[in-house]
């Protein structure tokens, strides 16, 4: 067993427990909250009071101009427009209250060791470096959006290493809850709005405000690449808007470097699992508030299993950028900065970038592969064919190297073990026949909206290991396409890259896809194939196996769902009787 520096027990794969060190020690949540907290500091940080962060975001050039053309548009005067923008920054700034933050932190460790009883992970390989960059460059961490506990954990983990804590960009709809918006707030949150349209206030004093807590350093800053929590367990497309703010304070050379830490949060269990099941079913989504918190409190008292959390490798807008001309801004003022088209398809593949990095670094649970299979096996499936076929699906991503957490024991033990903590979801039922007995896997509950929410929450889980899979899933029904059955079928990569392309691009709001990048997600999936077995290679032709059968058919059938979907909504317009207003293409 190996030991960081400060004696924590790290595992093979770079992780430590963060609560079973701190489970080590009597009183544990008094001893985490009141524990010795001096995070590294950026070197060139002016130490100000979070009050003064928005008071100097009034005395900005970009906010006295702005100000300037609302007054004149609007016919008010300038100290009236002033006014209605100071109550905006005190709506928008987070405060700054340690007493507050380890009240929270004493809560949350509690509410943690109860849910997450197997362990909160989290690795310690990039720690140091993110300390030492802390100190050179401003940090910005993003984080994957599975669930509302993200930004808690963030916070706490950043606590437990001795990060600094970031400043953390969330919805208003926190804000409006009674003690827990005025804590998270007092823990680092800053409360945007979800949607700025045309308010072109709102956005100058946004933007302002990020850039000084930024270039400054007073805090790293926080915010999610997909702008939303994912509710299907996949990862959503990236949101380049805030992206875009971050960036510019580098683009317009106000600091030397901005860094971006991307981080995976990984869940056995996600706490909304229930509630995202019936969000896609149309119910509505409640209102954020503290009664409803309190009425939810039931959920502490099951067992969530455990989270990973991977801080990933540093990037550096500098290196990333480093390459663009930075002297085409020079003619105008900062605070009237316009992205070039090279800058801009530059920030797109940038956020594609970190998005991929959060998937390659997400560790996967032993359900999310136990929810594959039964995804695929709808009507129940017996218990011994489950572990066979979780045996099999285990020696293709030890080989190729999925990220999936295998718990230490027997797999028939851990798959067992697994099945208990998501009974809520599945049952083995014994039934009885005149031969032998069979333990069978079904679906739980007869009422039709409750069923489909159990499918529903096996396909989430599902879908957090369908990044490993979606490539090779597609080139399986291009295969199958142009295969001929009893013969030797060759293919080239020329003739499989329009169909790839095709399919690729019917998918890309369903899965991660770098625009214009087919060529190279086709060379992936063969590249799969290739370890596999399933396809051989002469340098110019690739030969199907001929017992590739049973993975090409496996990878079809995981991804059928969501071209079936596409084809009975294709169905239903070609149908439908109503004509069918397109917008205009100019």
């Amino acid at each position: 067993m190996l030991y960081n520096k400060d004696g924590n027990s790290v595992d093979e794969n770079g992780y430590i427990d963060m609560l079973k060190d701190l489970k080590k020690h009597s009183f544990m949540s008094m001893k985490f909250a009141t524990k010795s907290f001096s995070p590294p500091k950026y070197s060139h940080c002016k130490q100000r009071h979070s009050t003064d962060v928005w008071k100097d975001v009034l005395k900005s050039d970009r906010v006295h101009w702005i100000v300037r053309q609302i007054s004149r548009k609007e016919g008010k005067s300038e100290e009236e427009t002033f006014k209605e923008a100071e109550v905006i920054l005190k709506e928008l700034a987070y405060t700054d209250h340690m007493s507050i933050l380890r009240t929270f932190a004493f809560l949350l460790i509690q509410i943690q060791s109860s849910i997450y009883q197997d362990g909160v992970f989290v690795n310690v390989q990039e720690v140091e470096n993110i300390r030492e960059m802390v100190k050179h460059h401003p940090i910005v961490f993003m984080p994957s959006h599975r669930s509302y506990m993200d930004f808690l954990m963030m916070s706490l983990v950043c606590f437990y290493l001795d990060l600094p804590l970031p400043a953390i960009a969330a919805g208003m709809d926190f804000m409006s809850m009674k003690v827990i918006g005025s804590m998270l707030r007092a823990s680092g949150a800053f409360f945007m709005r979800r949607s700025f349209g045309s308010d072109q206030m709102y956005w100058a004093l946004f933007t302002e405000y990020v850039h000084t807590i930024l270039i400054n350093g007073d805090r790293p800053m926080e915010f999610f690449i997909e702008g939303t929590r994912s509710r299907v367990g996949k990862s959503l497309n990236p949101k380049f808007g805030l992206l875009s703010v971050i960036s510019e304070p580098y683009l317009k050379a106000q600091t030397y470097d901005v860094v971006i830490v991307p981080v995976s949060i990984s869940y056995d269990r996600m706490l909304e699992e229930r509630l995202y099941a019936y969000e896609l079913l149309g119910v509505p989504k409640p209102k954020e508030s503290t009664s409803g918190l309190y009425k939810a409190s039931s959920i502490l008292q099951d067992n969530y299993g455990s989270v990973h959390v991977h801080f990933g490798q540093c990037l550096s807008l500098r290196e990333y950028f480093g390459h663009l001309d930075r002297a085409v801004h020079a003619c105008y003022p900062r605070y009237m900065l316009r992205l070039s088209s090279q800058e801009e398809k530059h920030m797109k593949l940038l956020g594609y970038k970190i998005l991929q990095k959060q998937q390659e670094n997400a560790m996967c649970s032993l359900w999310s592969v136990v929810a594959l299979v039964l995804s695929t096996h709808p009507a129940g499936i017996s218990l011994h064919h489950l572990i066979s076929e979780v045996q099999w699906i285990k020696s293709i991503a030890v080989k190729l190297n999925f990220r999936i957490y295998w718990p230490p024991g027997t797999l028939k033990e851990t798959v067992q073990k697994c099945l208990f903590q998501f009974k809520h979801i599945v049952s083995v039922l014994q039934q009885k026949s005149k031969k032998k007995i069979n333990n069978k896997l079904q679906m739980l509950d007869p009422v039709i909206q409750e069923n489909a929410a159990q499918y529903i929450m096996i396909a989430n889980y599902r879908n957090q290991l369908l990044h490993y899979l979606i490539r090779p899933a597609l080139l399986a029904f291009v295969l199958h396409k142009h295969s001929i059955p009893g013969e030797i079928n060759t293919f080239t990569k020329d003739l499989c890259l329009e169909d790839f392309t095709f399919l690729s691009k019917l998918l890309r709001k369903d899965f991660i896809f770098v625009p214009d990048k087919s060529k190279e997600d086709l060379e992936e999936a063969i590249l799969f194939f290739s370890e596999m077995v399933v396809l051989s290679s002469d340098g110019t032709t690739y030969t199907l196996a001929g017992h590739s059968h049973r993975v090409l058919r496996f990878l079809r059938t995981v991804i059928n769902p969501f071209l079936i979907a596409y084809w009975l909504t294709s169905q239903f317009l070609i149908s439908s009787e109503a004509p069918l207003y397109l917008p205009k293409c100019y």
